[in-house]
């Protein structure tokens, strides 16, 4: 079943026979394919494709449904149009977008990024892409100064000034500062 609205598509293949890591596999093949050839007919237009959750049978569809426009909602907020989403991919962005929009969400940013976040643009975009690219190099400075293409020492002059901004080391509290990025992108 394929279903456009706007510039999306949500897929919800039906492979029989498979396991379901390759019908993963067959419906991001699918949704690829799909994708590229929207883009090459299309343009200018973007296209971005869903992925359901796996369903097992009719059923499960309203479901797979939902979950392909929120793996299409996520997907974009954080790579953008112009790709596939599979909701089963998500991760923790699945239990994130549960919480997209609500008082609880946005207190939770603020508490752990307002000082940053309130920042203008041009000087709080710098230190956030800095910020999640030394935390997904688990730390590590020279492999976060190669991501980004900055001398090392840039990187800990930008995270000393996080650390200033928000009154605490953002690496000694992963726990809140990971989600906290993470849901920015949501609310």
């Amino acid at each position: 079943v394929v279903v456009t609205r706007s510039d999306s598509v949500v897929l919800l293949p039906r492979f029989t026979g498979v396991r379901r890591a390759e019908v993963l596999n067959r419906a991001r093949c699918l949704a690829q394919r799909l994708c590229e050839e929207a883009a090459s007919r299309l343009a200018p237009t973007t296209v971005s494709v869903g992925v359901s959750a796996f369903c097992r049978d009719l059923s499960q569809l309203p479901h797979g449904f939902r979950t392909a426009q929120a793996a299409i909602d996520i997907g974009r907020r954080i790579r953008g149009p112009r790709s596939v989403h599979c909701w089963d991919e998500m991760g923790a962005y699945q239990l994130l977008h549960a919480m997209k929009g609500s008082d609880e969400a946005r207190a939770f940013v603020a508490r752990n990024l307002d000082p940053l976040l309130n920042l203008p643009w041009a000087r709080a975009e710098p230190l956030v892409s800095t910020l999640e690219t030394v935390l997904a190099c688990r730390g590590n400075i020279e492999q976060a100064a190669t991501r980004l293409h900055i001398h090392r020492n840039t990187v800990r002059y930008r995270l000393e000034r996080i650390r200033r901004l928000l009154g605490r080391d953002p690496l000694e509290h992963t726990l809140e500062t990971e989600p906290a990025l993470a849901l920015r992108k949501l609310v």
